[in-house]
């Protein structure tokens, strides 16, 4: 089963502001800070406004969109409750973001029936405990589940069984199938490989020739089939955060300083779930629209935001010639969980440099202030208890 919650921010907003319900809502940044649409609610989808449009455009297509700034520690909570609610369906819940999830239910369905059933009781249950809709797609794998779930949005529930899966998957185009983006499905489509049906007649040496390993996956995906699990732990790859300026910054001294900011969120998520990054990439977008990125392995591995700022930094200098930037990134990647660390890292400065920072990040959990490494004597307050 795939269960995708239904323009889940915009509904949130909806849900909690009885004003916006009915109204073409999109859940983005400001417009004139080069903002960006994070959801769209059905009304404003009519109007072709979408996910990942600058927020500006959304507004061109739909003159009487309401923004709405997100607020993801609210989105958050609501994802943590509908997740929980699947853990009592089944142990093997696969989150794939916030809004949704994969379910193991192998010998738990066994008819058409039944399938429908519980489709139907996870919606409701859904309704009752969040009061928000989502649609649910049940298959014999992940592949099919996915796109079943997107077949009668908002609200729909689609059953393929093992029988049906080329036939349902026939009709459908190319950008139905998992990883076929733009430039993919455009390659297919100027050889006038439109749908699945279409790519099915296609060799596998062909796709491969073509398309190299993921060719294999394509030949596989026409047909249906997919062999990955549902994996109730995901590890994570990387953890990052960057910045959209609202106007081009060609200040070097201000780069600085938003990487300084980047690297104590980044430092803090680290943290957070208890991992220490042994690799690290700059990535800038300038001006123009062009993309960088600049990455280094670290010394030690390290949660501690000076220590992020001060590679991050340097690649900037070796990397940046004052072309304007439109966008700052910083990523932590070859991440190693804090109990596998041998503690010698942490002795003297670094240990009493980790302590601070466990303390900073109580504050912010308690206060919702930040507290930057430079508030130390704020941080010894705290901890004194004043």
């Amino acid at each position: 089963m795939h269960v995708d919650m239904d323009a889940f921010f915009a509904s949130v907003e909806q849900r909690d502001h009885p004003e916006l319900r009915g109204r073409p809502v999109a859940v983005a940044g400001p417009a004139d800070q080069r903002g960006v649409v994070c959801a769209a609610s059905y009304e404003a989808r009519k109007f072709g406004v979408r996910s990942a449009m600058p927020t500006a455009a959304a507004i061109h297509l739909c003159p009487r969109l309401i923004v709405v700034p997100p607020d993801h520690r609210r989105y958050a909570r609501v994802s943590e409750e509908v997740m929980a609610l699947f853990c009592r369906l089944t142990p093997l819940v696969e989150p794939l973001s916030l809004d949704e999830a994969f379910l193991d239910l192998t010998g738990t369905v066994k008819s058409r029936l039944q399938a429908v059933e519980l489709g139907r009781r996870v919606q409701d249950e859904v309704r009752s405990a969040v009061q928000l809709t989502c649609s649910v797609g049940l298959g014999p794998n992940k592949l099919i589940a996915k796109i079943a779930s997107d077949f009668r949005k908002p609200a729909g529930l689609t059953v393929v069984e093992q029988n049906e899966v080329l036939d349902f998957l026939a009709p459908l185009g190319v950008r139905s199938l998992w990883g076929v983006g733009e430039k993919t499905a455009r390659r297919l489509n100027e050889m006038g490989i439109m749908s699945v049906a279409q790519l099915r007649e296609m060799s596998l040496e062909r796709l491969e020739k073509l398309f190299g390993v993921y060719g294999h996956q394509l030949y596989a995906q026409a047909r249906g089939r997919d062999d990955r699990a549902v994996q109730p732990v995901r590890k994570i790859q990387s953890i990052g955060r960057e910045v959209t300026f609202p106007r081009d910054i060609g200040d070097g001294e201000i780069l600085k300083g938003e990487i300084a900011v980047l690297a104590q969120d980044v430092a803090r998520a680290l943290r957070s779930k208890g991992y220490l990054a042994a690799h690290l990439t700059l990535k800038i977008k300038f001006y123009n629209f062009k993309l960088i990125t600049r990455g280094k392995r670290l010394a030690e591995p390290t949660c501690l935001a000076g220590e992020l700022a001060s590679v991050t930094v340097a690649l900037l200098n070796q990397s940046w010639t004052g072309t304007p930037v439109r966008l700052i990134g910083i990523s932590c990647g070859k991440l190693i969980p804090v109990d596998r660390v041998q503690l010698s890292l942490f002795t003297g400065e670094r240990e009493r440099k980790m302590r601070l920072a466990k303390v900073g990040d109580d504050v912010t959990r308690k206060t919702g202030v930040k507290v930057l490494p430079a508030a130390e004597w704020l941080a010894k307050g705290y901890q004194d208890g004043k």
